[in-house]
């Protein structure tokens, strides 16, 4: 007898379990009932050994204080709820109501404000996925996201929504992943929405150690405000690249970190270009707080990412811009380790050149 186990990405189980309408909880109860039953068939032959050899007149006597464990379906960790007096906004998740409330303005809505009892909510089910190494709307002891929202005190006869992501550490990272799928930048955008809950919470031991979770609801209750950064934070330092590359017929990637804003990388082709890059090398893959850039030139930069790897193999995508502002510095908060940086530009109004990318700074 053969057996095949299927793994799935968060998004894909969240997605799964959206149009199967079947919770990840059955199907992890499903598995813990086929442990019990090869269990009990394995011990069913261990029996029949035993007794053969009784019969024989040999039995294999186990030590003192020794036992044979059936499989164990793991222990249940109770997480209790969160009191909007346990709530206080870390970095990121004030870092990640800066980007929604950023995007809301590009896109023509209001900006949200966070609510303590929908971070509240938020925490609490965030601690749940990473305490208990699930992913799901559904909470492990089967109540529902809506109820969770309700059982932290937000306000009846409101409009509500969740998001939730595993996997990213950094508020970047998360928006991306909502933002590339209809359902959740549905909910990040929503014109009825006034207040917004944020919970981030790290369990290094669980399948995708990061878990976010974000409320949305139409009624702001108990505001909160994230704190102000301190003026006395220290400076972040300037990375050096050890080098760099570019797509085939360009300027070399030395011209946008030589210090020169009159030099810039772009692509040199006689057609039209489809696409093209540039990427800088840290020598290693170290903790990025920040990027900044410069154009020097417009009109070559309509649509590009910037992206991070550690082998120039597999590409995390930051942040994509349709826009530039050339003249002046722009910068991206990071907080993720990577040792490639690359700028990666496509061509939707068949420019003659792409680029203009003139200097490129990275900070730890």
């Amino acid at each position: 007898m053969g057996y095949v186990i299927r793994f799935y990405s968060p998004i894909a189980l969240e997605k799964r379990e959206q149009e199967t309408g079947i919770s990840r909880k059955r199907i992890h109860f499903d598995v813990v009932q086929c442990a019990r039953f090869m269990n009990k068939v394995v011990l069913m032959k261990i029996n029949r050994i035993l007794l053969a050899m009784v019969l024989l007149g040999t039995i294999f006597m186990l030590p003192t204080g020794g036992a044979i464990a059936a499989g164990s379906t793991g222990t249940v960790h109770s997480t209790s709820l969160f009191t909007t007096a346990d709530f206080s906004a870390e970095p990121a998740e004030c870092e990640l109501l800066s980007v929604i409330n950023a995007y809301r303005k590009k896109n023509g809505r209001s900006a949200l404000t966070i609510s303590l009892t929908l971070s509240g909510a938020a925490e609490h089910h965030s601690a749940d996925m990473a305490t208990n190494n699930y992913f799901s709307h559904t909470l492990y002891d089967g109540s529902t996201w809506a109820a969770n929202i309700a059982a932290h005190g937000y306000p009846k006869n409101t409009s509500r929504a969740e998001n939730i992501a595993a996997g990213r550490e950094t508020a970047a990272g998360v928006f991306e992943q909502w933002r590339n799928s209809s359902g959740h930048n549905a909910n990040m955008l929503g014109s009825k929405y006034r207040a917004i809950g944020i919970g981030r919470v790290k369990n290094s031991d669980s399948t995708y150690t990061w878990y976010w979770t974000n409320t949305y609801g139409s009624t702001v209750d108990k505001p909160y405000t994230c704190p102000e950064k301190s003026s006395a934070s220290v400076e972040s330092s300037l990375l050096s690249f050890r080098g760099g590359g570019r797509s085939a017929s360009s300027t070399s990637s030395l011209q946008a970190f030589d210090g020169d804003l009159e030099t810039s990388w772009y692509t040199t082709t006689s057609s039209t270009p489809r696409n093209g890059y540039v990427y800088f090398d840290l020598g290693s893959s170290v903790y990025i707080s920040k990027i900044m850039w410069y154009f020097n030139q417009g009109g070559a930069s309509d649509l590009f990412e910037i992206q991070v790897s550690n082998d120039k193999s597999h590409w995390s995508t930051l942040i994509s811009r349709e826009t530039t502002n050339a003249g002046s510095w722009q910068s991206l908060k990071v907080g993720d380790r990577a040792r490639y940086v690359r700028f990666y530009f496509y061509n939707p109004n068949q420019d003659g050149v792409l680029g203009y990318l003139a200097e490129v700074k990275v900070y730890s």
